[in-house]
């Protein structure tokens, strides 16, 4: 469903239960499924696919190949892209996911060397 001023362009679809409300973009080949959702000044474009229960609000942007599903979280400025994946119950706010996500990088390169010694 596709409600407010959002809207859907290009070759991008939304299907099932989603829903792509308030200002909302879904452009591209970009694909939103199941019972996800996409609101606020959120976009989501390129191959990107948002789909389980997943959510993109605020001024987040998912793109690339990026996806998200089960009931992953993208809010605030928050950007996803490439060939990321966000899933389960994480949430990525503000940046939050990239510092995480280095910071577990650099346990596992401080792990590996503590176990070659």
């Amino acid at each position: 469903e596709v409600t407010g001023n959002a809207y859907v362009c290009g070759n991008a679809w939304v299907s099932g239960n989603a829903q792509v409300t308030e200002n909302a973009e879904v452009c591209g080949k970009a694909n939103v499924c199941g019972s996800a959702g996409v609101a606020g000044n959120a976009q989501v474009y390129g191959n990107a696919r948002v789909a389980g229960n997943a959510k993109v609000c605020g001024k987040a942007q998912v793109y690339g190949k990026a996806e998200l599903t089960e009931n992953a979280k993208v809010c605030g400025n928050a950007r996803v892209y490439g060939n990321a994946r966000v899933r389960g119950n994480a949430e990525k706010c503000r940046g939050l996911m990239r510092t995480l996500l280095r910071r577990i990088g650099q346990a596992l390169n401080k792990s590996r060397r503590n176990t070659r010694q």
